[in-house]
C-alpha cells in the first residue's frame, strides 16, 4: 500500500480508536464507518487521488467512495463529534501536506503560535546572554 495512504489509514484508526483490521473489515459500526469516511475524504482532497484509485486500493466500488466523500461534507455540518475528530486529523496532516492547508484558519493560527514561541525563546536567550555578561 502507498505510504501516504497507509499514513492516512493509521491516523484515522488512531483518532477513531479502532484497529486496522477493523478499518478493513466489512463492519458497519458507526465508529468504523466514520473512520473510513474520513480516510477516503483525506485521500481524495489531500492526496488528490481519483475515486477509482481509492476504490481500487480498498477493493470497493468507486460509487462507495463518492458516497463517503459526500457524506463527509454533511457530517461536518451536523455531527460535532465527527467534526472534532476531523479537525484533529487535519491538524496531524498539516506537517505532511502544508500546501493543502495554507489559508486554513487552524493552519494559520498554529503557524502564528509557533512564530510567537520562537520569538519568546529568542528574547529569553538574549536576556540570559545579557545577564551573564553583566555578571
Amino acid at each position: 500500500m502507498d505510504n501516504n495512504i497507509n499514513d492516512i489509514v493509521l491516523q484515522c484508526c488512531k483518532i477513531n480508536n479502532i484497529s486496522q483490521s477493523e478499518f478493513f473489515s466489512k463492519s458497519r459500526l458507526r465508529q468504523i464507518v466514520d473512520a473510513r469516511t474520513m480516510a477516503f475524504y483525506f485521500m481524495r482532497n489531500v492526496l488528490d487521488l481519483t475515486y477509482t484509485k481509492i476504490a481500487k486500493y480498498f477493493d470497493k466500488n468507486h460509487a462507495t467512495i463518492i458516497h463517503a466523500v459526500n457524506k463527509h461534507d454533511a457530517m461536518m455540518d451536523w455531527d460535532l463529534r465527527y467534526k472534532e475528530k476531523y479537525q484533529l486529523m487535519q491538524y496531524t496532516m498539516m506537517d505532511n501536506y502544508p500546501e493543502k492547508f495554507e489559508g486554513n484558519i487552524i493552519y494559520e493560527l498554529r503557524n502564528e503560535n509557533n512564530d510567537l514561541k520562537q520569538r519568546i525563546i529568542e528574547i529569553v536567550e538574549s536576556q540570559n546572554i545579557e545577564n551573564n555578561e553583566s555578571n
